[in-house]
């Protein structure tokens, strides 16, 4: 059974609540560290007129495994929408229970959908979107859908 109802998205109001969180196979999935909570990193570099935007993180379990998570661009200067099928997008996935990994640079992965920069910031440092995507590559199991995405962050 679905547990979207257990799940609330990371606020909305853009202004750097150092906060993120998504639906992977209908569960919430959110930072976390041996210790609790974990953060997220931001990387933005704005520099020559190009942008390195790449939201990063991870998540450990009980099991002593873990997920990692990122999404970025190599040629953003603004808020928009990017899509992943774009060259000049990067994503990548891993799971060390499944001991599978997906990246973008990788030929046989699947990818479709898109990330939504809704607030980029350079002044405030703050930066803000949504995202949804999907996954896929052979050998590693079923589709991975990613809904609901939310990311609000203040460098």
């Amino acid at each position: 059974t679905p547990t979207t109802a257990l799940y609330k998205p990371p606020t909305r109001p853009q202004h750097g609540a150092d906060s993120l969180g998504f639906l992977l196979k209908w569960q919430a999935w959110i930072p976390k560290d041996n210790y609790g909570p974990a953060s997220f990193k931001l990387d933005v570099d704005p520099a020559l007129g190009i942008c390195i935007f790449v939201l990063s993180t991870v998540r450990y379990l009980a099991n002593s495994t873990s997920t990692s998570f990122a999404i970025g661009s190599v040629a953003c200067t603004n808020a928009g929408t990017y899509n992943l099928s774009n060259s000049g997008q990067v994503f990548s996935y891993s799971n060390s229970e499944l001991l599978c990994s997906y990246d973008n640079n990788e030929s046989k992965v699947y990818k479709e959908g898109s990330f939504t920069i809704t607030r980029y910031d350079l002044n405030n440092r703050i930066f803000s979107g949504t995202f949804d995507f999907t996954i896929y590559k052979e050998g590693c199991g079923d589709t991975l859908h990613f809904t609901n995405g939310r990311f609000d962050k203040k460098l």
